[in-house]
């Protein structure tokens, strides 16, 4: 475009269609307006100075796109790509929000049938605003065309020259869509494309699946972040591509893309049919498979939720060498270390045995019962950072067998503050909590987690089981 000596030179209609098809709307605004300010009204430049308002999807930016037009057409009033463009905005916006711009679509479109009646733009504008008052059938979204056109033309691709052209909108939308579909990461999406209705309903099988393995595998709820990304992110991906592929490909008279007034006609393109009985089955039944499956896992999963071991804890008055003892310092080391564990709904429990006559503790056992659904394994790590943080001195730390309640369960040899040698193993299960601490005394790690196991089946028995 020209521009006086010294004065930096201003976009073209083209450079600014290509900043608007790359997603850069601020910048396609500001060039448009200097180039309009340079070179005086031009239709292409308010073309695409409205189009860069409108396609933020703002209501903000919907106001300033309709004064562009208002704008272009006080300077054009003859211009019948503006005074088009002008009523699609004006009918495609919100008939509550915006009432009188929504009436004005329908006198705009009047103005076009007087001024224009066999124009392609008068047409067209008149399909439209018939189908806003219900009088003709809804035509179908720029979406759905999209995806019709580009699966036509990779099942059977038409005349080269035809599948490149961009003489009008429709054809430069599929030519963008084909192009990002032929890019390494499109290639990927195609069968999306192509045969949507199956890709779809498989996607949404496979994503039932994993949400039900989740209860199934009684993996923890996170692994969904892990198991629903394969079946999401295609379509996804494939929405953006399109989307991104219906803005670079929208033209206007006057834009690059746009046919020339004497150009040759090319052949119509097919028509978009109507929703067919399988294009709505098919979908409803994909979401029904869906929901069945979330309904199933919520379900599942609750089940598991509340199927936990639930235990008395209760103590004989012996128990191998060893008498139970109730007014003793190792009674109350085990009342200690039951408190340790209590939270909200738990019931606590903690005794010890030795000599009563010496009132001296061998063994102590503590820990809680109740709905312990959650608790992570390294729970147990808790007791060996208290030993560490009271200056007890570890020396081995192993993992056992739980033994016929199941859950997890570790040991740790180490000597305490007092410099005494001892041995404490942990467990815990869906149903209880707890840690058995014994006298050294040359016992084996073998020997001290039987032991350990041996105490855990003294004290707790299971109330659930018929």
């Amino acid at each position: 475009m020209h521009t006086e000596q010294g004065a930096a030179p201003t976009a073209s209609s083209e450079q600014i269609a290509e900043r608007l098809r790359a997603g850069d709307l601020e910048g396609a605004r500001r060039e448009a307006r200097e180039a309009l300010a340079a070179g005086g009204p031009d239709s292409a430049l308010y073309l695409l100075l409205a189009r860069a308002h409108r396609e933020e999807d703002d209501d903000d930016h919907d106001d300033l796109a309709a004064a562009v037009y208002y704008e272009g057409l006080a300077a054009l009033p003859e211009d019948l790509d503006l005074l088009a463009a002008y009523a699609e905005h004006c009918l495609e916006s919100d008939a509550d929000r915006r009432p009188g711009r929504y009436r004005h679509g329908f006198e705009l479109a009047d103005r076009l049938a007087s001024s224009a009646p066999e124009s392609a733009q008068a047409r067209r504008i008149a399909e439209l605003a018939a189908g806003k008052l219900g009088t003709a059938p809804k035509p179908p979204s720029a979406a759905r065309i999209q995806r019709h056109d580009a699966r036509l033309a990779l099942a059977a691709p038409p005349d080269e020259a035809d599948l490149l052209s961009r003489r009008d909108e429709r054809r430069a939308v599929r030519a963008e869509t084909l192009a990002a579909l032929a890019r390494p990461g499109g290639r990927l999406l195609r069968p999306l494309v192509r045969a949507p209705l199956s890709t779809g309903l498989a996607l949404a099988a496979g994503l039932g699946l994993a949400v039900l393995a989740v209860p199934a595998f009684r993996w923890p709820g996170w692994s969904l972040a892990l198991l629903v990304p394969p079946f999401v992110l295609p379509l996804v991906l494939l929405r953006r591509l399109l989307a991104g592929a219906r803005r670079r490909g929208r033209v206007g008279p006057g834009t690059p893309g746009a046919a020339a007034p004497d150009a040759p006609k090319l052949p119509p393109l097919p028509a978009v049919p109507p929703y067919s009985a399988r294009e709505k089955v098919v979908p409803a039944l994909a979401a029904l498979v869906l929901a069945g499956s979330v309904t199933g896992a919520v379900v599942w999963s609750g089940a598991q939720y509340r199927d936990y071991p639930r235990y008395e804890a209760s103590a004989p008055l012996t128990f191998r060498q060893w008498e139970r003892l109730y007014y003793s310092d190792g009674n109350a080391y085990a009342d200690g270390l039951a408190a340790a564990w209590a939270r909200d709904g738990l019931q606590t429990f903690g005794f010890a045995y030795g000599s009563e006559a010496t009132n001296t503790a061998k063994l102590a056992v503590a820990g809680a019962v109740g709905d312990l659904h959650g608790l992570p394994a390294d729970v147990l790590g808790t007791y060996e950072q208290g030993l560490a943080s009271a200056s007890a001195r570890i020396h081995v730390i192993w993992a056992t067998d739980p033994g016929p309640y199941g859950g997890s369960m570790r040991c740790i040899s180490f000597t305490s503050e007092s410099e005494e040698d001892l041995v404490g193993c942990s467990w815990v299960d869906g149903g209880s909590i707890g840690l058995v601490v014994v006298e050294a005394n040359g016992l084996t790690p073998d020997a001290a987690a039987e032991l350990a196991r041996a105490t855990r089946g003294l004290v707790l028995h299971r109330t659930d089981r018929g």
